[in-house]
């Protein structure tokens, strides 16, 4: 279908990268003999036709030994008294969006957009661990993007945090390509 794409994503790598933090700095936390093995895998669909530019992306990830790494954390904390955040064994998120493109001059758009999206980066936590409610929202965002040409873009948005109202924001962005 033309302007359509579709897709999936698999990533996979080690968190914790033999331990060089610690080797580089011996006052952080020792992650020896943990791998902190991070997957992380996508579906996401893309539609731009006609003006109309429709996207949705769904993501899962896994973050092995957190058992194991948040023990050492938490030991750490309790130790230097820091507090350093633990990581989760799981966490998702997702996003539809849609906008739509109108041609101002043979270069000039303005494209009104809106976007919901749902986030939980501690949707699973290992035993003896709390989940925290800031980590997880649904979010409403609506803007407007304007471009006078090509490779310049100009963008407002607001975005209401239906959780978490205390981050809701107004945020301004240029860009340039080139």
């Amino acid at each position: 279908v033309p302007g359509f794409i579709a897709g999936v994503d698999i990533f996979a790598g080690k968190s914790v990268q033999g331990d060089a933090d610690f080797i580089a700095d011996p006052t952080k936390p020792s992650f020896a003999g943990l791998s902190g093995l991070i997957t992380l895998a996508d579906v996401h669909t893309r539609y731009q036709q006609n003006g109309w530019d429709v996207q949705a992306l769904l993501a899962k990830g896994t973050v092995g030994d957190a058992d194991q790494i948040d023990q050492v954390i938490q030991a750490y904390n309790i130790a230097n008294a820091k507090s350093l955040a633990f990581v989760p064994s799981e966490f998702y998120g997702w996003f539809v969006q849609t906008a739509y493109e109108f041609r101002l001059s043979h270069e000039a758009t303005f494209a009104p957009f809106a976007r919901y999206e749902a986030f939980n980066t501690q949707s699973k936590v290992p035993t003896g661990f709390t989940a925290s409610a800031a980590n997880t929202d649904r979010v409403t965002t609506a803007g407007v993007s304007y471009k006078p040409i090509t490779q310049v873009v100009f963008k407002a948005d607001y975005q209401n945090y239906n959780d978490n109202s205390a981050s809701n924001r107004f945020n301004l962005g240029m860009g340039y390509m080139f």
